[in-house]
């Protein structure tokens, strides 16, 4: 007897060779089947091949269809941007989630099929969101960022080994030479490519002006800071609250408490460790250049702890939230805003909000 499905759904398992796609059918009592599945190259030539493969299996095409995957780097980009250019609904998940959902199945096995199956079960089984594409030009901006922060790396690495060669009992000084050669080379290269950056944002007269207004602003807070976070969130377009930012970012706070014993409390980790690491120095120059909310967070969290770490990731984490709502309000920061409404009392018994307050890195 022929099944009657009343939606369609397709779990991508990507590495940078091939891809794991299986395509399930949820039926009128909500069962959910496998009808077909399938590995595919990582290539033009096999993404091509998927897309005829789905259309073919999809035999229905009035019937809803949507498609979930991981974010694996940049592996699964090719596939993700034909996706949509194919009018595709296609959803980006946290590996986090996945497999926490992966668990919720019963699918304690890890294998390509296993988790292409348990994406695709949460493609028919929950309401996800649709993942939206940066422009062209965002798109080139980030990568130009991301390279500079790798050439920051490699100066470092570099640094080192000059450091380790000057200090050498029988130091060379052709090596010496060389790699001085090396490390200003680099510094050249991150300025260009600061620079080319830079250019490239104030073509977008809007996106500049949104920038240099909370630069201008904010203590702390830099261009290059900006252009990594705005770039790395799309410019907080898919974020409605900070909340969803925050996990995002992996400054989401997980707790283990079961009646009488209470856990360490710490942030998840799991998100966009750009953004972490972008935000460190502006949060400890804002502590240090402002008497503002920010301040006063690391110093109650510090006092409360002794521990400068959780202090510094509270910091860091209110600032994210603050630069979110300057740019989603487009306005300028004031530090008097917070003398003109009613602060918190102190000693809140507010859980959550201590909980924000004082997880560590």
């Amino acid at each position: 007897m022929a099944q009657t499905w009343i939606r369609y759904g397709v779990g991508l398992d990507m590495s940078s060779a091939d891809f794991m796609a299986t395509f399930v059918g949820q039926n009128e009592v909500e069962e959910i089947k496998i009808i077909a599945k399938r590995k595919f190259s990582n290539t033009p030539g096999g993404v091509e091949k998927f897309h005829q493969w789905v259309e073919k299996k999809a035999k229905n095409p009035d019937l809803p269809l949507r498609m979930v995957m991981e974010v694996t780097g940049v592996y699964h980009e090719n596939l993700l941007y034909h996706l949509v250019q194919w009018g595709y609904y296609v959803s980006l998940e946290l590996g986090k989630r996945t497999k926490r959902y992966a668990q919720s199945l019963g699918l304690d096995t890890k294998t390509d099929p296993s988790d292409a199956y348990a994406l695709a079960h949460l493609a028919v089984s929950r309401k996800l969101k649709r993942w939206k594409p940066i422009t062209k030009a965002a798109y080139q901006v980030r990568q130009v960022l991301r390279l500079r922060d790798e050439t920051v790396q490699t100066r470092g690495a570099f640094q080192n080994r000059l450091h380790s060669a000057q200090r050498a009992h029988y130091a060379d000084p052709g090596a010496i030479r060389s790699l001085k050669r090396t490390i200003k080379h680099l510094i050249e290269e991150e300025k260009r490519l600061e620079k080319q950056a830079t250019e490239m944002v104030k073509k977008d007269p809007e996106v500049w002006g949104k920038i240099n207004r909370i630069v201008k602003s904010l203590p702390g807070v830099g261009i290059l800071t900006m252009l990594k976070i705005v770039l790395e969130t799309n410019g907080f377009e898919a974020f409605r609250s900070a909340k969803q930012l925050t996990r995002y970012t992996g400054y989401d706070i997980i707790e283990k408490q079961s009646g009488a014993y209470k856990g360490k409390t710490k942030i998840s980790k799991q998100g966009n460790a750009r953004i972490r690491k972008a935000l460190y120095m502006p949060a400890m120059t804002h502590i240090r250049c402002s008497e503002g909310t920010i301040k006063q967070l690391y110093l109650r969290v510090l006092q409360r702890t002794g521990l400068t770490k959780k202090a510094q990731t509270a910091a860091q984490r209110k600032l994210l939230c603050l630069i979110f709502a300057l740019w989603k309000s487009d306005q300028a920061y004031d530090p008097n805003y917070q003398h003109r409404h009613q602060p918190q009392k102190e000693g809140s018994s507010d859980r959550r909000q201590e909980l924000h307050e004082i997880a560590p890195a």
